[in-house]
């Protein structure tokens, strides 16, 4: 089953009464990776009241979801759940959403905190844009340089993605296909080779494609 993930790091700012609220929302595959990233974001902001974060990885063959959310100082609830809300109902995995706030000397009260760090965190998410990732093979292929030509035709015509070719003695691609389509690709593959080519599965994963 498919997902939805970060295609590029977005950006945001917001102002609400001389407060400012810097959002980021990018694509994360560890919590090491998150949390080095909120480090980072917390060094480089080093005179901020606030960088409140939330963040969903995604575990393989179907683990429990690694989810945290962050106030980081605000008044409980009123910065990380909302943050943590977007990722979930933007249908969004891998994820971090962070927002930086420089306090403006003006306090928001509960709802004015939940409305500003939801709205830089959905205008984050906006700014970066989704990719539907779906759960691939990653195909080696072997074959002689005559068979190159008729090989890449195919991949053009099934709309494939491929990651590597590489031209020694004989020609290899890596290729990714989605899960579910991988015994119909091999399949073509050899008949169209007359058996002639090598297919080895190299890894399975998820991918744009």
């Amino acid at each position: 089953m498919g997902f939805l993930e970060i295609a590029r790091t977005g950006r945001s700012e917001t102002e609400v009464k001389n407060s400012r609220f810097l959002g980021e929302a990018c694509a994360v595959h560890s919590e090491e990776e998150a949390l080095q990233r909120i480090a980072g974001l917390k060094k480089e902001h080093y005179d901020a009241r606030h960088v409140c974060s939330a963040y969903v990885i995604r575990r393989d063959e179907g683990g429990v979801p690694i989810v945290r959310a962050s106030d980081d100082g605000e008044p409980q609830g009123t910065a990380g759940r909302p943050i943590l809300s977007v990722i979930e109902g933007s249908g969004l995995q891998n994820c971090l959403i962070t927002v930086v706030r420089y306090f403006g000397g003006t306090l928001l009260g509960t709802g004015g905190l939940v409305r500003a760090y939801t709205q830089a965190a959905q205008e984050a998410v906006q700014a970066a844009g989704l990719s539907e990732m779906t759960r691939c093979a990653v195909l080696l292929l072997d074959m002689d340089y005559g068979l190159y030509n008729p090989v890449k035709y195919y991949i053009g015509e099934q709309n494939l993605r491929v990651e590597e070719e590489s031209f020694a003695e004989k020609v290899s691609i890596l290729l990714v296909v989605r899960e579910e389509a991988e015994e119909k690709i091999r399949a073509e593959l050899m008949e169209l080779s007359a058996g002639r080519i090598g297919i080895e599965v190299c890894s399975y994963g998820d991918f744009a494609v």
